[in-house]
């Protein structure tokens, strides 16, 4: 005996949206979840691939400059491995400051010259005192140069009056060995 073919078409529209439920669950929702995981990475990456390239850029513009800087302040190279020297000026030079953060980052080689950066953060008494703190470290002995300089007021009067927080970054050029 047949049945109806109401029940039947409704048995198989029930098993058709059963199956599509257990595909949605099962298969795309996982897959739509990792395709937006994986394009999330994909935007970091790009990011950080873009900053690497900048950072490549400034480096091979640096290097030339520094060459011509070197031959026309005729600065020698600090011998390599001079991070003890470079901590000693940093100590003669912030002395009379309350306290200072020094890290260096790892040396970076390219050609014949090793850049040594340091992030410097200090406070300052006042706007004087900065100038005289940047004063000696430009007269250190051995070719660096300053860059990155932030200067932040910790009052209202602005850089003129009270305590001054700095951040600056400062490369030390030694020689490869």
């Amino acid at each position: 005996m047949k049945q109806p073919l109401l029940p039947r078409m409704l048995r198989c529209i029930l098993i058709l949206l059963v199956l599509g439920g257990l595909y949605y669950l099962c298969v795309y929702r996982p897959m739509h979840i990792r395709i937006t995981a994986l394009e999330a990475d994909t935007a970091t990456m790009e990011t950080n691939i873009a900053a690497q390239r900048q950072i490549a850029a400034r480096k091979a513009e640096i290097l030339p400059a520094l060459d011509t800087l070197r031959r026309q302040a005729g600065a020698p190279l600090a011998p390599q491995n001079s991070q003890s020297r470079i901590i000693a000026l940093f100590g003669d030079c912030l002395a009379e400051l309350p306290g200072y953060t020094l890290n260096f980052s790892s040396p970076e080689r390219s050609g014949g010259v090793v850049l040594r950066r340091a992030k410097l953060d200090f406070l300052a008494p006042g706007y004087e005192a900065v100038e005289e703190v940047l004063t000696n470290l430009c007269r250190y002995e051995y070719l660096c140069y300053l860059g990155d300089l932030s200067l932040t007021p910790s009052r209202q009067g602005g850089l003129a009056e009270g305590p001054v927080s700095v951040a600056l970054e400062i490369v030390f050029c030694e020689e490869a060995g």
